[in-house]
C-alpha cells in the first residue's frame, strides 16, 4: 500500500480485536452501518474502504462483486448535502477488487438486503449492512472493497492471509 495511503478496515459482527494492525490500518467492529455524517468523520482522509462480513453459509473467503437491495431503504434518504457527495451515486462499479494497488484473486459472489423474490444463478449472501455502508462509501466517492468470510475465521487469521499474499 503506498505510504500515503490510508484503509479503513470495517467488520460488520462480533467485536473481535485485532491485536497486529499494520501501519495505517484503522480497524472497527460494528453491528449495523453508519448514516452518512458519521460515515464522512470516520472515513476522513481514507482512501479505501474494506468491509467484512462472516456468514455461515460458507467455508470460503469471497469477494463482493455486485448487490442486490430489495430492502425499500436507502441510507441516502433525506437531505442530501453536496459536500458530501451526489445524491445518487452511480453503483455501477459499487466494488472493487484493488486492495493496496494491488488485485485480489477470489471466487466472487452477490449480496442482497432484503427478501429475494426468486432465486438467482449466482452465489448469494444476505448482507444488509454491506449493502447500506457500501451504498453510502460509493456516495463520498470511497474505493471499496468488500468480502463474505467464513464464519469460523478468526479475523487476524483472514488479515494475515490477505496480507501475505497468499489471498485466501
Amino acid at each position: 500500500m503506498a505510504e500515503q495511503e490510508k484503509l479503513l478496515w470495517i467488520h460488520f459482527g462480533e467485536n473481535e480485536k485485532l491485536e497486529k494492525r499494520p501501519q495505517g490500518i484503522e480497524f472497527r467492529c460494528l453491528d449495523q452501518y453508519l448514516a452518512p455524517a458519521e460515515w464522512n468523520k470516520i472515513t476522513f482522509g481514507v482512501n479505501e474502504v474494506l468491509l467484512t462480513f462472516r456468514s455461515g453459509e460458507t467455508k470460503d473467503i469471497y469477494i463482493v462483486k455486485d448487490h442486490v437491495n430489495l430492502s425499500g431503504f436507502n441510507p441516502l434518504i433525506g437531505s442530501n448535502s453536496d459536500e458530501l457527495g451526489p445524491r445518487f451515486p452511480d453503483m455501477s462499479e459499487a466494488y472493487t477488487d484493488q486492495l493496496g494497488g494491488r488485485s485480489i484473486q477470489l471466487p466472487q459472489a452477490i449480496i442482497y438486503a432484503g427478501i429475494p423474490e426468486k432465486p438467482f444463478s449466482k452465489v448469494i449472501f444476505e448482507a444488509p449492512q454491506i449493502v447500506f455502508q457500501a451504498i453510502i462509501s460509493m456516495h463520498q466517492g470511497k474505493k471499496t472493497i468488500a468480502l463474505i468470510l467464513p464464519a469460523e475465521l478468526p479475523l487476524i487469521e483472514f488479515w494475515n492471509k490477505l496480507s501475505g499474499g497468499d489471498n485466501a
